[in-house]
């Protein structure tokens, strides 16, 4: 669950980039209420703390959290039924 994500490239832009999280780092996910703090989904999901420094993010041009695996994808990148142009990321 959560392994793969469905992406507007669109509202993307053209360049995905993959960094580790930064102190701070927080975005909205598909169907949550509000802006959340990733050190706080890190928490819910039970992710071993060793593995969070190096946890992957996918962001956009801009720096802006897209998806990570087991976190969620964030609401302002999905792909929806007007979306033209998607790409399909998945986490091994």
């Amino acid at each position: 669950k959560d392994c793969f994500a469905l992406v507007d490239l669109e509202a993307t832009g053209n360049k995905l980039k993959v960094r580790f999280r930064h102190p701070g780092d927080s975005y909205q996910i598909v169907n949550h209420k509000g802006v959340e703090k990733v050190k706080d989904l890190m928490l819910e999901k039970r992710i071993v703390l060793s593995q969070r420094a190096f946890w992957p993010l996918v962001t956009s041009s801009k720096d802006e959290i897209i998806w990570s695996p087991r976190l969620g994808l964030a609401t302002k990148f999905a792909a929806n039924s007007k979306t033209r142009h998607f790409a399909i990321i998945i986490a091994k």
